[in-house]
């Protein structure tokens, strides 16, 4: 498969944002970003025969910031 394959399986609505490999202990990691949780869902569920997955779901810092304020605000 080539990239653009890839590219094409994760969908329009997934941006990749690197991808590091470590061939010696077959693992790797993919950085992506998204808004669409259920597009990244169904793109592992392509993988998932082959593949598992460790996923993080990560924010900048203005982000995390507007999400600790709510819920201090909301306990």
């Amino acid at each position: 498969m080539d990239l653009d394959e890839y590219g094409t399986m994760q969908g329009q609505t997934i941006k990749t944002l690197g991808r590091w490999h470590d061939l010696i202990n077959g693992r790797g990691i993919q950085i992506c970003e998204t808004d669409d949780g259920e597009a990244v869902s169904q793109w592992l569920l392509k993988w998932n025969a082959v593949c598992d997955f460790e996923i993080s779901v990560v924010h900048d810092d203005d982000e995390a910031q507007a999400i600790v304020k709510k819920n201090v605000a909301e306990s």
